[in-house]
Order: C-alpha cells, then structure tokens, then sequence
C-alpha cells in the first residue's frame, strides 16, 4: 500500500483562533481588567485577524502568484 501524505496544516487557523481568545478571555477572566489593557487586547486581537486574512488570501491564491516564500 502506498502512504498517503497529509497536508500540512494551516497555521491560519491559528491566527484566528488566538484571536478569538484574545479578544474573550481578557473581559471573561478580569472583568475589572483598566481601560489601557482592554484597548491593547482589542488591537492585538485585530492585528491576528488581520494577519490570518492576509495569510488566507495567500493561501487561497493561484500557487503560481505567490510572493511569499514558503
């Protein structure tokens, strides 16, 4: 039998989902959490949805226009 390999994963979903916690967590486990903390979660959490929408538009891109070297 020939070995099927598995594709790697996509570290996409990772952005995404350390965004997600970053965004919830702070507010859920310190609800008195000052205003600067909050601001900083919030532009962090943005700045990874930014980066795995970056990242998935690469990935969903011809592989033949790809910039980035992987």
């Amino acid at each position: 039998m020939a070995a099927k390999e598995n594709p790697p994963a996509s570290a996409t979903v990772w952005y995404f989902i350390a965004a997600v916690f970053l965004l919830t967590l702070p507010g859920m486990l310190f609800p008195d959490l000052s205003w600067w903390a909050r601001v900083a979660a919030i532009a962090v959490g943005g700045a990874l949805i930014a980066i795995g929408i970056g990242r998935l538009r690469n990935e969903a891109s011809d592989p033949d226009d790809r910039s980035v070297d992987e």
